[in-house]
């Protein structure tokens, strides 16, 4: 497993009817790139130009249970035509790429411009998911460390290609702007977006934040309550500096009246990932 060192990724959420049903089903929402609040996201620049051995390596990779078309395709002709119309293979592929299905989470717990702008103004939670090797958290496959950089990703055509066939790995979805640096983002991401997926991780706490309500601290805890191993922390605020501490956060157990979720929750709102 790549980053050993990271053995939990963090999900900040405003507390709302699409948080509730994660905790409650123990599913994520996979959302698509359209959908993030970055317009540069999947943007690239796209290098047309590849070798004829990088073209014969291309086709021994794709081609590898298929003999035959491996024979068919390694000619140069071939290559040349493959080569001239490599800006029209790009686009006709581009649909593809935004059909995937990415769920986005952090390094960190204690972020204060992550709690103000993803978990409701500090009114939300932090979930706290285990990455191992595993579980799909820990997958080179499928889970990713954005990368950020001053410049769009350059993609070459034979690359591009080689992603459609596992997106999860193209530099497309794991390449971000500089301005981006303090979210510490990690990607969980799959081929088809705007589906369920039960969650990649167990969820080992649920961290409140520092204006979270009590009768939303008491629901969460009501749902969770058949899970004795999560774990629940409260976010302090450091009297010296400008960050946060995380805590242990007790609740009194009674016995809890029947409850309905519904009441618990503000007006509906648009949330991205």
């Amino acid at each position: 497993m790549k980053d050993p060192d990271v053995t939990s990724l963090f999900k900040y959420k405003s507390i709302n009817e699409q948080t509730l049903q994660l905790l409650i089903n123990m599913k994520i929402w996979l959302v698509k790139p359209q959908s993030f609040n970055d317009p540069f996201e999947t943007k690239m620049i796209l290098n047309p130009d590849y070798s004829l051995e990088d073209y014969y390596q291309y086709i021994d990779q794709t081609y590898v249970d298929y003999p035959d078309e491996i024979e068919k395709r390694k000619k140069p002709e071939i290559y040349r035509a493959s080569s001239q119309n490599a800006h029209k293979v790009v686009e006709l592929n581009q649909e593809k790429f935004q059909n995937v299905g990415v769920f986005s989470m952090s390094s960190t717990p204690s972020n204060l411009l992550m709690w103000a702008h993803y978990a409701d103004e500090h009114k939300g939670i932090c979930i706290e998911f285990e990455r191992a090797s595993t579980n799909p958290l820990g997958s080179p496959h499928l889970t990713h460390k954005v990368v950020y950089q001053e410049m769009l990703p350059i993609v070459g055509s034979l690359d591009f290609l080689r992603s459609l066939r596992l997106v999860s790995e193209s530099p497309v979805f794991i390449t971000k702007s500089e301005d981006w640096r303090y979210e510490k983002e990690w990607r969980f991401i799959k081929g088809r977006g705007e589906v369920e997926e039960p969650i990649p991780g167990r969820i080992k706490s649920v961290c409140f934040g520092l204006r979270t309500p009590d009768k939303h601290k008491e629901l969460i805890y009501n749902i969770l309550r058949h899970y004795p191993d999560i774990e629940y922390k409260q976010a302090v605020q450091d009297p010296c500096s400008y960050s946060l501490s995380l805590v242990e956060h007790k609740f009194n157990v009674i016995d809890w009246h029947d409850y309905n979720p519904q009441q618990y929750l503000p007006p509906k709102s648009s949330e991205g990932n």
